[in-house]
């Protein structure tokens, strides 16, 4: 539950954690939360 809440407020917060992530966790674990 923690890394969900993290990547949803990186992910829409700032661009730059979302390509990060985008190529690491999030299309594995929960693309539709960055999408």
């Amino acid at each position: 539950m923690g890394k969900r809440l993290i990547v949803q407020r990186r992910g829409r917060g700032s661009p730059t954690f979302r390509a990060a992530k985008s190529g690491k966790v999030a299309p594995v674990k929960y693309p539709p939360l960055n999408v």
